[in-house]
């Protein structure tokens, strides 16, 4: 299947993103883990695969994209909606997996898909965003995870969080991987986005708009496969991975919460992969 690829990123009240994207220059480097796949992201975990959605599709002989060099696809196993790809050539950066169980609490993702378009106003109250076309980056924001088990960690695109850079998935997100902080304070893989629960077609809202209250309803929700939460899945996971020496660098080290002057909503919205 294939999708839209893009820019993800919504800001709340910083519509031109600046506050954003000094988050953004922050996890700069781990971004030598995530590539593209037919347009959507996969992120590298050992020196010869990448993890990604499943349902995104692809062939043996198709490229991955990493930093502006192509790899040859060479295999491929899976598990639910989770696919490891295996690729020619060799990396030595590669994110680390995430070695506990999941919980609820601060994520980090990055990811392809739309962006911020139009206001979506109640009154003179701001409930979210429309979709906007894409611009190809890839770009950063936090996580919200409220709910944890059945193989998933849901997302709540929420307006009472406390995150700065609060998201929830858009279309051309398949993929996106999103990152747990370990006991260290290092940030690790630990799944891949999958799906969204989303009632309003072609906008990400924190609020319905159809009532007279839409801010204290909750707000969209974005599914990630995870990897880690289920004995089985780890065991897949565990599986996968060929040894190799301790990754080159941990980036994510520095992936940390900027000062910013507003909050930004990052709008990931519905992530299915178009057909």
């Amino acid at each position: 299947m294939a999708g839209e690829a893009g820019e993800f990123m919504i800001y709340k009240r910083s519509p031109d993103g600046s506050d954003a994207l000094a988050f953004e220059v922050s996890c700069s480097d781990a971004s030598n883990w995530v590539g593209q796949w037919h347009g959507f992201a996969g992120t590298v975990f050992s020196q010869n695969q990448f993890l990604t959605a499943r349902h995104i599709g692809g062939n043996i002989g198709d490229t991955f994209t990493l930093g502006g060099v192509d790899h040859v696809v060479t295999g491929m196993s899976w598990f639910g909606d989770v696919a490891a790809w295996t690729f020619s050539d060799p990396v030595q950066s590669y994110a680390p997996m995430a070695q506990t169980p999941s919980e609820v609490g601060r994520y980090i993702t990055a990811g392809y898909g739309m962006g911020n378009g139009a206001q979506v106003l109640v009154g003179d109250r701001l409930a979210g965003y429309e979709w906007a076309p894409a611009d190809g980056g890839l770009h950063w924001g936090e996580v919200n995870v409220q709910g944890v088990g059945g193989w998933q960690l849901i997302g709540i695109f929420s307006k009472f969080d406390t995150l700065r850079f609060d998201v929830s998935m858009a279309p051309g997100d398949s993929g996106s991987p999103i990152f747990a902080q370990q006991a260290d304070g290092s940030w690790a893989l630990a799944g891949v986005g999958s799906t969204i629960a989303n009632q309003h077609n072609g906008m990400s809202l924190w609020g319905d708009p159809t009532t007279p209250y839409p801010l204290l309803d909750d707000g969209d929700r974005s599914y990630f496969a995870d990897v880690t939460g289920q004995p089985l899945a780890r065991e897949w996971m565990a599986s996968q991975v060929t040894p190799v020496p301790e990754p080159s660098t941990i980036a994510l080290l520095a992936c940390a919460l900027v000062v910013a002057a507003y909050k930004s909503r990052l709008s990931l919205s519905r992530l299915l992969a178009q057909p």
